[in-house]
């Protein structure tokens, strides 16, 4: 995942919360979209940080055979 798919993530997540929220203030059903929007956060968080550990594995090339045999 490349950073700016982390923020679009972030974005639209907290888009929903806000948006969720805010018509849970105002007395319409909107729980269920804040919970979506809470639960975008969280696995963009969480993908992103275990993408963040993720280290190639070390590959040893094998050794040039000319400079095995002195170059030249």
């Amino acid at each position: 995942m490349t950073k700016p798919q982390l923020f679009f993530g972030l974005a639209v997540g907290t888009l929903l919360a806000a948006l969720g929220g805010t018509l849970s203030a105002a007395g319409i059903t909107g729980s269920g979209l804040a919970a979506t929007g809470v639960l975008v956060l969280l696995v963009n968080a969480a993908y992103w940080t275990l993408g963040q550990r993720r280290r190639p594995i070390p590959v040893e090339s094998p050794p040039d055979r000319r400079l095995a045999q002195g170059a030249g």
